[in-house]
């Protein structure tokens, strides 16, 4: 059994740097190369599994509120969570890595099984998941390379703007 590695210091210590470190311009424009690829190939992929169509949505209203939620939650709440958190916890090894982004995927089929409010049954289908999964790597990816965790919140954020104000699910 592994043991956690991280002392609680050291886990506040890289967040609070994580949070606080910015992304040089280079760092941003990889970040937006890294989520134009994940937007085509996710979108494709939605798109011919009819996950969702492509669609503009009127609720305008709810979709500001959305935004400003998805911010918070999953957005920044999950990233420092599993891009973050879960591979300081064990030392920040690749592995760990690993471990964090499998979580990540894991983690949206379990919103639905304890019936959170976020939860849905699009949640539990396999393609769905192969998205997440994309996002998570796009997110990872974004992470490592800058340092900061804002370009993965943002990878993160605004997927989620998009799969609520230009698609409806099938």
């Amino acid at each position: 059994m592994s043991k956690i590695i991280a002392s609680t210091s050291s886990l506040v210590s890289v967040i609070r740097s994580a949070l606080t470190t910015l992304p040089s311009l280079r760092g941003w424009l990889e970040t937006v190369l890294v989520f134009a690829i994940f937007l085509c190939v996710a979108g494709y992929i939605g798109l011919h599994a009819d996950l969702f169509k492509v669609q503009l949505t009127d609720a305008w209203l709810q979709f500001a509120i959305i935004a400003l939620v998805a911010a918070l939650a999953p957005a920044l709440t999950e990233e420092v969570i599993f891009r973050v958190s879960l591979p300081q916890l064990f030392g920040g090894h690749p592995w760990a890595e690993g471990l964090a982004l499998g979580l990540f995927v894991l983690w949206h089929p379990m919103q639905t099984w304890l019936g959170l409010p976020t939860g849905q049954a699009l949640f539990l289908q396999p393609t769905f998941l192969a998205i997440v999964l994309l996002l998570g790597l796009s997110c990872l990816f974004a992470w490592k390379r800058t340092k900061s965790i804002w370009p993965a919140i943002t990878i993160h954020w605004v997927t989620v703007l998009v799969w609520k104000g230009l698609t409806t699910p099938i």
